[in-house]
C-alpha cells in the first residue's frame, strides 16, 4: 500500500510538472506569437513606406527622363546655330582677309 501511495504521489509530481510544462509552452508560443505578430505589423507599415517611397521615385524618374529629352533637343539647336554662326564667322573673316588682302 506503501509502493501504491508512493506511485500516486510519483504519478501526481509528474502530472503536475506536465502541467507546468504545458503552461510555460503555451505561455511561450503566445509570447512568441505577439512578437512575429509585431514583426509582420512592422514589416507591412515598411512596406507600405517603400511603396509611397518607389512610387515618388518613378515618378521623379519619368519627370527627370522628360526634362532630360528637352535639354537634348535644346543642346542640338544650339549646336546648329553655333555651328551656323560659326560658318558665317568664318566667311566674314575670309572676306575681311580678302579685303585686306586685295
Amino acid at each position: 500500500m506503501a509502493e501504491e501511495s508512493g506511485f500516486a504521489a510519483g504519478r501526481a509530481g509528474l502530472e503536475e510538472a506536465v502541467a507546468r510544462l504545458e503552461t510555460a509552452l503555451v505561455a511561450r508560443l503566445e509570447a512568441g506569437k505577439a512578437e512575429t505578430d509585431a514583426q509582420v505589423t512592422a514589416l507591412e507599415q515598411d512596406l507600405t513606406s517603400l511603396r509611397a517611397e518607389f512610387e515618388a521615385l518613378r515618378a521623379e524618374n519619368q519627370r527627370l527622363n522628360g526634362e532630360l529629352i528637352d535639354a537634348r533637343a535644346d543642346h542640338a539647336a544650339l549646336e546648329e546655330v553655333a555651328d551656323a554662326v560659326g560658318g558665317r564667322l568664318d566667311t566674314t573673316i575670309d572676306q575681311i582677309r580678302n579685303m585686306l588682302q586685295g
